[in-house]
């Protein structure tokens, strides 16, 4: 950018502010922090943490009659912001009592049925799976444990107190997660890697030819199709756009097998 260019971009930061009738020198300096504040870094900014980036910075670029004026209109903008959060929180209503209705099927009739039924030991006593078993459940646990104070970062740094439904419906799915868990697939490292792949290799699929395991998963889908009906209607009845996830039945199988062999003693 030649010297032209940049004395043209300074002259556009005093039009946008032109309310603030800003000095060239102050509009360089709002200039300056409009570059920095957008830059692009691994690391970004929450609203929260950019509008007090913004206070500081225009608090000491400003006159003290300069910022009578610009206050009200940075006040506004934080409490739009804050009537969206507070709107947008409503939309996890209909998802919280989905994942609720999810959690208590499983604590209350599943679990229970599974291990009832003897598949749940079953699994976890095969010989061809341990150690790996015994790493990656340890692995699991402490990645979702992790997890969960991560999500409880994420919503007080971006929601603060405005949206606790989003943190209900959050807490609800990681303690779905924590009930049958997975292997994180997300910066897997390479033992942790192998491992899974030595396991799942090695999972029992053919259990669910047996007849009472057949009947266990057969019921277990029907159910979970009845809670997504009854939660949010049939694909047929559903208005605007809309995903259907089509799963392989023996990729189904397996990763229930994978969460029956991590999951903790309950």
């Amino acid at each position: 950018m030649n010297k032209r260019e940049y004395k043209a971009e300074i002259r556009c930061v005093q039009d946008r502010h032109d309310s603030l009738k800003l000095t060239f020198g102050q509009a360089e300096q709002v200039y300056l922090f409009e570059q920095e504040r957008d830059r692009h870094a691994e690391e970004y900014f929450s609203f929260w943490e950019e509008m007090d980036f913004q206070m500081d910075v225009f608090r000491n670029i400003l006159t003290a009659e300069q910022w009578t004026v610009y206050e009200p209109g940075w006040q506004e903008h934080i409490a739009f912001h804050i009537q969206t959060l507070i709107e947008g929180d409503q939309q996890a209503l209909k998802q919280i009592a989905y994942c609720q209705a999810i959690l208590d099927y499983y604590q209350q009739d599943f679990i229970p049925e599974v291990k009832r039924s003897g598949l749940w030991s079953r699994v976890r006593d095969e010989s061809s799976l341990q150690p790996k078993a015994d790493y990656l459940r340890a692995e699991t646990t402490l990645f979702w444990q992790k997890r969960k104070k991560s999500i409880l970062i994420h919503h007080y740094r971006h929601s603060r107190q405005y949206q606790p439904l989003s943190l209900q419906k959050a807490l609800l799915k990681h303690q779905i997660h924590t009930l049958l868990p997975m292997v994180p697939v997300e910066n897997i490292d390479e033992p942790t890697n192998a491992a899974t792949r030595f396991v799942s290799d090695r999972l029992p699929i053919w259990y669910f030819k047996l007849p009472a395991y057949a009947k266990l998963w057969e019921d277990h889908l029907l159910r979970m199709q009845q809670l997504r009906e009854q939660h949010f209607g049939k694909p047929s009845d559903r208005q605007g756009w809309h995903v259907t996830i089509s799963t392989d039945p023996e990729k189904q199988q397996a990763d229930f097998l994978m969460s029956l062999l991590l999951m903790n003693n309950q």
